[in-house]
């Protein structure tokens, strides 16, 4: 997934939750995000994620890497 700028935990953070996601659960540095009627979502709390863990991310969303750039955006 290619972006201008890696994408930091907030910026996930912010997305998700523009999604109807909420933090749900802490694991150390990780952020575990849950939405009713969708798989959860674990995000670690890095200053970079990276590309790997945006594209396990995307996927989970069921979204397209277009649609969750878009997101970061607004």
């Amino acid at each position: 997934m290619s972006s201008n700028a890696p994408f930091s935990y907030k910026e996930v953070e912010a997305i998700l939750e523009k999604l109807g996601y909420w933090q749900s659960n802490s694991d150390g540095r990780h952020r575990i995000f849950s939405k009713e009627g969708m798989p959860d979502v674990t995000v670690p709390d890095h200053k970079e994620i990276s590309v790997g863990m945006l594209a396990t991310i995307v996927k989970k969303l069921g979204m397209t890497k277009k649609e969750f750039l878009k997101l970061r955006r607004k």
